[in-house]
């Protein structure tokens, strides 16, 4: 039996309407727990935060307009599109910088972080990658193709949350915009 597919934005933001200045305040973004150093900035219709550093920086949070729910047959895809510019090193063994959170709160700590997306240095330029969540059985899975610092790529994460346990999946598209995408990584169980 097949159902009917149906598509929502739950979310979107774009920057260009922003003020320059700090990020959480503006149309819906909040502060994530309570880390406030090195500021999530907006300038000029970006939005930059500094990389590199061991303590963790500020976070802020955008809720979604309804909680979406792991299916109990079949398959729900979800798509997290952004346009991305890494300018400087990502290091070797970076943290991830975007995620899709379990919880509504900004309270409580024992949140999950879900379709994680991160960024690491190789070879002259860099791979983005991308994890289902923080489980041992969902590593990280980076594109092969070397990137350009500096480049402004769009990246989208197509997450299948699929019915039953440990068959999640996400496919990783990059490119120059969001009409001129190739798959760049899978990440899965294993």
């Amino acid at each position: 039996m097949v159902s009917e597919a149906s598509a929502a934005d739950l979310v979107q933001a774009d920057f260009a309407t922003y003020s320059d200045g700090s990020l959480v305040g503006q149309n819906g973004w909040q502060q994530y727990q309570t880390q406030a150093v090195r500021p999530l900035t907006v300038a000029s219709g970006t939005v930059s935060w500094a990389g590199g550093s061991v303590d963790n920086g500020q976070d802020a949070m955008l809720a979604f307009a309804q909680q979406i729910a792991q299916p109990t047959e079949g398959t729900t895809i979800l798509w997290y599109d952004v346009q991305m510019r890494v300018t400087a090193n990502a290091g070797t063994n970076p943290s991830y910088f975007a995620a899709l959170n379990t919880l509504t709160s900004t309270t409580t700590t024992n949140n999950f972080q879900n379709a994680r997306l991160v960024a690491r240095s190789t070879d002259g330029g860099f791979q983005f990658g991308t994890r289902v969540n923080g489980q041992a059985g969902y590593p990280f899975a980076y594109g092969t193709g070397v990137l350009t610092y500096g480049t402004t790529y769009a990246v989208r994460q197509e997450i299948h949350m699929v019915a039953g346990n440990a068959n999640d999946f996400i496919n990783l598209y990059i490119g120059p915009d969001f009409d001129n995408l190739t798959l760049y990584a899978t990440a899965a169980y294993s």
